[in-house]
């Protein structure tokens, strides 16, 4: 049983499960790679080392969950942490994306709302998707954004 079992209620549909993307983790071990490939072992070597290793816990230790009822963030590694905000509470979505993150599917996703406070999913994988069925879920249409 999973965490997302637990945490789900039982009328409770799961929309789209995210994560961030690994580009976070490739980008700074390709850079490792061909550092240590070339004899580089300096300060940028030992940069590139702790940000391959920040952006693998990062990819291991985050999960973004949408439902028909609500956004749940897991985060943490230590000490695990959830933040949930009620789908009926946001108000606004602006997804950032730059020329690479456009290349890799990946994005900033900002959520702006009534009673919660401006929050940001950085480097989430599949970024308009997520966008996309966030608004599916607040449309009032019948059909929803994934029902085709």
């Amino acid at each position: 049983m999973t965490w997302r079992d637990n945490i789900l209620e039982d009328n409770e549909q799961l929309i789209i499960r995210s994560q961030p993307h690994k580009a976070s983790v490739l980008v700074p071990f390709a850079l490792l790679v061909i550092m240590f490939t070339a004899g580089i072992y300096g300060v940028a070597f030992w940069f590139c080392v702790v940000l391959a290793l920040a952006g693998a816990l990062k990819s291991l230790y985050f999960e973004y969950l949408l439902t028909d009822k609500r956004i749940i963030s897991k985060y943490g590694f230590f000490y695990i942490r959830y933040r949930e905000i009620p789908i009926d509470k946001i108000d606004n979505i602006i997804c950032w994306q730059n020329p690479k993150d456009k290349l890799f599917g990946t994005g900033l996703i900002t959520l702006f709302g009534t009673g919660i406070r401006q929050i940001k999913f950085c480097r989430i994988a599949n970024a308009m998707d997520f966008k996309h069925a966030i608004y599916s879920q607040l449309s009032t249409e019948p059909e929803h954004y994934f029902e085709k």
